[in-house]
């Protein structure tokens, strides 16, 4: 079959420019005849593919346009047929895994959020680029300055729209230049799992009729009076970058959480880094700093009165009103065994092998959904009693955290707050 005569639609629907929305959640188990089945997830919509319907949405992913993309899956071999592409695309336009890209559209997509995988590592004055960390292969990839702010923008609970007016926040562009910066570099940054870009509709849905304001939210949580040597602290919230426009002046980090911009001076944002990746308490903290108690409770209780730290209980007794949510990173390469489960991390790509309690966590995961509802579905999900999900999804969510698989935020109950600019 010719690839010209593939589609018989008008001129606009082959002409219009896409961009694949969906986080890869990788092999998601196998069948009873050892099938690989795969999922690409957004928001609870885990929708389960075929290999063929997997490569079908990779191929989408590098795709501009309709035709763009079923020529590729043609000449690829992806699919046989025309009527066999049509039924794939129908079945992932149903879940909202490919979306309109133009000026017009771009601002509408206040129901899709972003995320970014990677890390900043370093600055190139030499070729003036920005060294971001990357999944494939294991090695930096190097944006030019422009990529580098659009990167930079998807930060904590980010839409589409609150990108939009970052980038016209930092970068001293007016929107319609933004808008145009975002639609040229996004799909590049999708292409290299530098970002995901998920549907999660009316989100609000899910917790809005009882829900509290943020900053007065579980106030035993940042209760810094009566933290102890052995009180548990889990660090809040998303780097952005550092304050200063010089890349030799790394002394204050700069952290969004709840729509709020946060500094970090150089001895916070270590004590941050620390309680992310794996330090437990205060008395762990304090023998890995080499400093007295004393100094180690006052830095947490700076970090607690910033809302970029909480205390981290042996058991969330989580209800909607509870607005703190985990944010998923990373990439999902799956299972063999319906066992143990491999996902690649933001930092350097490396695998961390999850059992499949923690990949389904990990999988609910979303950044406008609070924790309450990662536990009603893994309790429906996996049988277990309302204490016992509880108890199973907090340990989880930190070992997440620990393993550079997951943020953790408060869902915001004000609109975006842009207060910064130029930060590398």
């Amino acid at each position: 079959m010719g690839i010209l005569t593939i589609f018989q639609k008008s001129k606009k629907e082959i002409e219009s420019f896409i961009i694949a929305t969906g986080r890869d959640l990788g092999c998601f188990r196998l069948n009873e005849k050892r099938e690989a089945i795969f999922a690409v997830g957004s928001l609870f919509d885990l929708v389960q593919m075929t290999k063929k319907e997997y490569k079908v949405w990779k191929e989408l992913k590098a795709s501009r346009t309709i035709s763009n993309w079923a020529e590729n899956c043609i000449n690829n071999n992806v699919v046989s047929d025309e009527k066999e592409f049509e039924q794939i695309k129908l079945k992932f336009k149903n879940h909202r895994l490919f979306e309109d890209w133009d000026k017009n559209s771009i601002l509408q997509m206040k129901e899709h959020n972003v995320s970014k995988n990677g890390v900043f590592l370093n600055y190139s004055s030499k070729e003036d680029k920005w060294i971001i960390s990357s999944f494939f292969p294991k090695r930096s990839i190097s944006l030019n300055q422009e990529q580098y702010e659009v990167w930079r923008a998807a930060v904590g609970t980010s839409t589409i729209a609150d990108v939009v007016k970052i980038v016209a926040n930092t970068s001293n562009n007016n929107e319609k230049n933004a808008i145009e910066k975002v639609i040229r570099i996004a799909p590049i940054l999708v292409e290299r799992d530098l970002w995901n870009i998920e549907f999660f509709g009316k989100a609000e849905k899910y917790y809005a009729n009882e829900k509290v304001i943020a900053d007065t939210i579980h106030t035993e949580f940042f209760d810094s009076n009566s933290l102890s040597a052995n009180t548990n602290i889990v660090s809040l919230g998303d780097e952005i970058g550092y304050e200063s426009t010089s890349i030799r002046e790394k002394d204050n980090m700069l952290i969004m959480v709840a729509n709020k911009v946060v500094t970090l001076n150089s001895k916070e944002h270590a004590a941050w880094v620390a309680f992310r990746k794996g330090v437990l308490t205060i008395q762990d903290s304090k023998e890995i700093f080499s400093v007295q108690l004393e100094e180690m409770i006052s830095v947490v209780k700076m970090l607690m009165d910033k809302r970029v730290v909480m205390k981290w209980p042996e058991s969330l007794v989580a209800n909607k009103q509870f607005v703190l949510s985990v944010g998923p990173k990373g990439i999902g390469i799956g299972t063999k065994n319906n066992k143990e489960y491999k996902i690649l991390d933001v930092t350097n790509g490396e695998g961390k092998f999850l059992p499949y309690e923690a990949y389904m966590v990990w999988a609910f995961s979303h950044g406008y959904v609070p924790i309450a509802i990662i536990i009603e579905k893994f309790k429906m999900n996996l049988n277990y009693s309302q204490e016992d999900a509880s108890y199973r999804v907090t340990q989880w969510v930190r070992l997440l955290l620990n393993q550079g698989l997951v943020n953790l935020t408060i869902i915001p109950d004000n609109p975006l707050v842009v207060g910064w600019k130029n930060q590398r």
